[in-house]
């Protein structure tokens, strides 16, 4: 029985940092619904387009703020919500419904 234990336990712990590696890349959620996993660097707001850089093992790409609905960047959450004529790229500061979020404006250099 404590073999039995012990080696239920040992699976879990496998288990256990095999999600939290997985947890640890940046993402982004495509609006098709596509997980898109890699480094990804925020590029400065401009005054017509919002993107970002996916930088993956074989290729990097620049992804605009209206092809993706959610990104999850260092620890973080950000939403492209649409803001007049343009998706911005918001950071979550309170999830939920009526989510608060963190708007960037141009030339500014956020330094968290």
């Amino acid at each position: 029985m404590k073999l039995l234990n012990l080696f239920l336990l040992t699976i879990c712990f496998i288990i256990a940092l095999d999600c939290k590696s997985q947890n640890d890349q940046d993402y982004i959620i495509h609006i098709n619904g596509d997980t898109l996993r890699g480094t990804i660097e925020l590029l400065q707001p401009e005054l017509s387009n919002e993107s970002i850089i996916l930088k993956t093992e074989n290729n990097q790409r620049r992804i605009s703020s209206n092809k993706f609905s959610r990104a999850f960047i260092d620890n973080t959450f950000y939403s492209s919500i649409r803001n007049g004529n343009k998706y911005q790229i918001m950071r979550e500061i309170i999830p939920g419904y009526l989510g608060l979020y963190e708007l960037r404006y141009e030339n500014n250099i956020d330094l968290k």
